[in-house]
C-alpha cells in the first residue's frame, strides 16, 4: 500500500517474532537485508533494547558517477520486544531528516512459526525541501517488498 506519506508492505515470514526481532535489533546486520546497497555497516551500535536509543551506520549514497559515503544516525521511535521496532533517520549531529522505517511483527498462530512482517517507510515529516534534495519518496513497494524477502532470507541463517 502507497499513498502521498508513506509506503506499507507486508510478508509472511518463516520464523517466529524472536528471530526476526533479533535481526532487526541487531544493527550490524542491518546491511544484510539492504537491497540497495546503501547501508555499508553500522558504527560500534549496541544492539537495540529500547525506545529512545541511537545508533549510527555508515552508508553510501548511490546517486552520480560515484558511490559517496555518509553517515547516518538512526533514533529509535518505535519498540516493542518481539512486535514492533523503528526508527527516525537524521544526518549525524543533525535534525531528523523526515523519513522513518517501522517493523511490525504479528505472529501466526500455527504450528509452521512463522511472521506477518509489515514494514512502513514513512516520510509525512518530510520538508518539502528535503523531499527534493533527496528524491522522497525514494522507495517505492517493491523496493520494500525486496527488504522484506532479503530478511526472510537473512533469519534462515
Amino acid at each position: 500500500m502507497s499513498d502521498a506519506t508513506h509506503t506499507r508492505v507486508t510478508l509472511v515470514v518463516p520464523a517466529k517474532p524472536g528471530r526476526i526481532f533479533d535481526l532487526l535489533a541487531t544493527p550490524y546486520r542491518l546491511p544484510e537485508i539492504d537491497p540497495s546497497g546503501a547501508t555499508v555497516s553500522d558504527e560500534n551500535a549496541s544492539p537495540v533494547t529500547a525506545e529512545g536509543q541511537r545508533f549510527r551506520m555508515n552508508m553510501v549514497t548511490r546517486y552520480g558517477p560515484e558511490p559517496v559515503p555518509y553517515q547516518t544516525e538512526h533514533r529509535v521511535d518505535a519498540f516493542k520486544h518481539n512486535r514492533l521496532i523503528g526508527w527516525i533517520v537524521a544526518p549525524v549531529g543533525g535534525d531528523p531528516a523526515g523519513w522513518s522505517w517501522r517493523f511490525e511483527l504479528t505472529p501466526i498462530e500455527d504450528k509452521k512459526k512463522r511472521t506477518d512482517v509489515a514494514l512502513t517507510y514513512d516520510w509525512s515529516a518530510t520538508s518539502a525541501e528535503n523531499v527534493a534534495r533527496f528524491g522522497i519518496p525514494d522507495h517505492d513497494p517493491a523496493d520494500l517488498e525486496a527488504w522484506l524477502v532479503r530478511l526472510a532470507a537473512a533469519v534462515k541463517k
